[in-house]
């Protein structure tokens, strides 16, 4: 069983859609954050289940603009200042100028997805192996927190029946520069395959394009500016070695 956590309803369509497509029927879309839920993808992915968190979220304004600034005056400087890799550098700013609302929004983060993994070790042995897809944490700040907890949970409830892998977040993963800190993600290096799903042809990119209208409408303007990352690029996956001939 697959358990694709996403911070925000639509995230799982936008970054996995060649994943829901293969496995829908062994998938539970668990969407995190307080958004948008992703109960409607069963309308389009037969099987698919889904559960939604509902959690209070980090919102903080003009966030891109001011990573891609200073992460570049930060990178001249940082192999002088301080060890820290790029994506370290990311969580930690994140942290800092998001103070309170970092503390209360992963607090709460933290409870949702522990109480999930709980229930799901309590009965992990008479339903198989099962593998938790978390996201990256690339640039949006809720990501980022969610990320910084799936580590965490990483670190407790990993085993052979229960194993975690990451998937990197379009259209965030189309710039340059957050490449960077996709590469240097601390998970990125630890015995984890990557995964390419080729990028969707003209055909599949109208059927996703179609399912993102009909269930996530309030997300249109994605398209206006990032179509190409939104429906045509390439899905990376970085998956435990075991899952690599089942994804």
């Amino acid at each position: 069983m697959i358990h694709l956590f996403e911070p925000h309803g639509d995230d799982a369509l936008l970054s996995c859609y060649s994943l829901l497509k293969r496995h829908s029927d062994k998938t539970v879309v668990v969407t995190v954050g307080h958004s948008r839920e992703s109960k409607r993808l069963a309308d389009h992915f037969p099987g698919i289940q889904s559960e939604y968190g509902d959690v209070y979220e980090i919102k903080m304004p003009d966030y891109r603009a001011a990573y891609k600034t200073n992460y570049w005056r930060w990178k001249k400087l940082g192999d002088v200042r301080d060890n820290r890799s790029p994506w370290e550098w990311q969580r930690d700013v994140t942290r800092d100028g998001a103070g309170e609302l970092w503390k209360e929004s992963r607090e709460l983060t933290r409870e949702y997805v522990l109480g999930y993994l709980q229930t799901l070790w309590g009965g992990i042995t008479s339903h198989g192996n099962h593998l938790v897809l978390a996201p990256l944490g690339l640039v949006h700040p809720y990501h980022i927190c969610l990320a910084d907890v799936m580590i965490e949970m990483r670190e407790q409830f990993s085993c052979p029946l229960l194993e975690f892998g990451f998937y990197s977040e379009a259209p965030y993963n189309s710039a340059k520069w957050v490449k960077e800190l996709e590469n240097t993600h601390p998970v990125v290096s630890r015995h984890l395959l990557v995964s390419m799903m080729q990028g969707n042809d003209g055909s599949e990119s109208s059927k996703k394009e179609a399912i993102l209208k009909d269930v996530y409408p309030t997300e249109l303007g994605l398209l206006r500016f990032t179509r190409d990352a939104v429906l045509s690029n390439a899905e990376y996956l970085y998956i435990p070695v075991s899952w690599s001939i089942r994804i």
